[in-house]
C-alpha cells in the first residue's frame, strides 16, 4: 500500500495540476488531503473540484472554515482574510454548506494513521505545531503511530525517540518502536524557502514503512498571472517565488 498526502493547496491550481500528474507517476493507491484547499490563490472551485475527484479524504481547515463562517475572519491576517472573502465568492452556498461538513480529524485504524490539518488535540482551534517542543507535546496525546499534519507550510519529521529531523532523507524507515508527526508541507504556498510544492508519500510494505518528500517544480508565473487577472495583491504572488 502505497498513499499520498497533500495539504494547503490554497487555490493554486497550476501547482496543484503538477503535483497530481506526479501523484500519477509514483504508483498511488490512495491520496487523502488535510485541509486548506481553499484561500490565498485565483482558482479556488477548479482545485476544490480537483481535490474531491482525486482525495479519499478531504479535510477541514482553518481557510475552509473561514469560507464557511466569514465571522472567524478576525483570527487571520489581511492576505489571508482577502484570499478568503475570494474564494467564498466564487462558490454557491450549497458548495460551502458541503464544506462544512468536511472532518477536521480522520483516523485511519488500519494504517495506524491520524490525519488533521494543525493538530490532533483541539482541532478547531488551529493550533500550529511549529517547534520541537510543541510537537513533543502533542505527540504524546496522539492515539496512532503516526500523525500527519499541514497547517504551517512547513515540512518536517518529529521523532518520539529521536526528536526533530534536521534533514528530510529520501526513503526514510520508521522506527517501529516510535511515534511520528510528519508534517507535509504545502502544495500551493511553501514557506520553508523552496519554491517547489510539497507532498508526501508513504509506503506501507510487510513490516516497514517508508516516508518520502516529494517536491514538484511548477509554473509560478502562471499562478501569478490568474492572480493578477483576478485582482488578488501582488504581495501574494511575489512570496510565491520565494518560497515564503
Amino acid at each position: 500500500m502505497k498513499i499520498a498526502i497533500i495539504s494547503d493547496v490554497h487555490s493554486n491550481l497550476e501547482a496543484l495540476q503538477s503535483v497530481k500528474k506526479d501523484i500519477e507517476t509514483q504508483g498511488i493507491d490512495e491520496v487523502h488531503c488535510l485541509g486548506d484547499t481553499l484561500g490565498y490563490n485565483a482558482n479556488p472551485l477548479e482545485c476544490l473540484n480537483i481535490v474531491l475527484q482525486m482525495c479519499k479524504t478531504v479535510l477541514k481547515g482553518n481557510h475552509e472554515d473561514s469560507v464557511c463562517n466569514l465571522e472567524r475572519c478576525y483570527d487571520l491576517n489581511r492576505l489571508a482574510s482577502e484570499g478568503v472573502h475570494f474564494s467564498r465568492k466564487k462558490l454557491t452556498q450549497g458548495i460551502i454548506d458541503g464544506i462544512d461538513k468536511f472532518p477536521c480529524v480522520k483516523q485511519l485504524p488500519d494504517l495506524d494513521l491520524v490525519l488533521c490539518h494543525g493538530s490532533f488535540t483541539e482541532p478547531s482551534m488551529w493550533k500550529y505545531l511549529d517547534t520541537p517542543y510543541k510537537a513533543k507535546q502533542e505527540l504524546e496525546k496522539i492515539p496512532r503511530r503516526i500523525c500527519l499534519v499541514g497547517h504551517t507550510h512547513t515540512p518536517f519529521v518529529f521523532c518520539s525517540k529521536k526528536g526533530l529531523h534536521k534533514y528530510i532523507p529520501d526513503n526514510l524507515e520508521l522506527d517501529l518502536e516510535a511515534k511520528y508527526i510528519i508534517n507535509v508541507g504545502s502544495v500551493g504556498q511553501p514557506r520553508d524557502g523552496d519554491c517547489r510544492s510539497s507532498y508526501a508519500m508513504l509506503e506501507f510494505k510487510d513490516n516497514t514503512v517508508i516516508f518520502n518528500l516529494r517536491r514538484v517544480f511548477y509554473d509560478i508565473s502562471k499562478t501569478a498571472r490568474a492572480m493578477f487577472d483576478a485582482q488578488i495583491s501582488t504581495e501574494l504572488s511575489e512570496r510565491l517565488y520565494l518560497g515564503e
